[in-house]
């Protein structure tokens, strides 16, 4: 990536929803606490989520995304938990000038493996090194062995047991 991608909103929200081809997005319940079950055990596995990423590519060119879980494990240290990678998600930022791009990101079968503070961080790299790296028809978030990954921005929640 020749250029840079500044995020400015990366956000955890249950329902992400938009009407017409380039309709603002509604963020719905924007969350920053995911309560289980008094009686959950763990590890346990969240069916989705869902977060919103707007994004300038300053020449940036295509970019693919990648998102990682970590858990605070003890105070100033964090456990990778989960990486996601979806080799179908490329945002199309041209090769010279400013483009901002706003889209949905999706996360699959979220792994918690305790209560506690959580933190989900975006990365981005040029799309075109990845070729060969992965197969653009798989459609699960398996992510490639390389290491080159741009830091984007970090969104922290807390998971905690509800009251019964």
């Amino acid at each position: 990536m020749t250029g840079r991608v500044d995020v400015m909103q990366w956000v955890r929200a249950r329902t992400i929803s938009a009407s017409g081809s380039r309709a603002p997005f509604n963020l719905l319940e924007v969350a920053h606490h995911y309560a289980v079950p008094g009686d959950t055990e763990f590890p346990r596995t969240a069916p989705q989520f869902n977060m919103y990423l707007r994004a300038a590519g300053r020449a940036a060119g295509p970019t693919a995304v990648r998102a990682r879980l970590h858990r605070e494990a003890r105070p100033y240290h964090w456990e990778l938990v989960q990486d996601f990678v979806n080799p179908n998600l490329v945002l199309p930022f041209p090769e010279t000038g400013t483009l901002v791009y706003e889209v949905p990101v999706n996360l699959p079968h979220v792994r918690l493996i305790g209560v506690g503070l959580y933190a989900l961080t975006v990365y981005f790299r040029c799309a075109d090194e990845l070729e060969g790296h992965w197969d653009r028809e798989r459609t699960d978030w398996d992510p490639p062995d390389e290491p080159e990954w741009a830091f984007g921005a970090v969104d922290y929640f807390v998971v905690n047991r509800s009251e019964p």
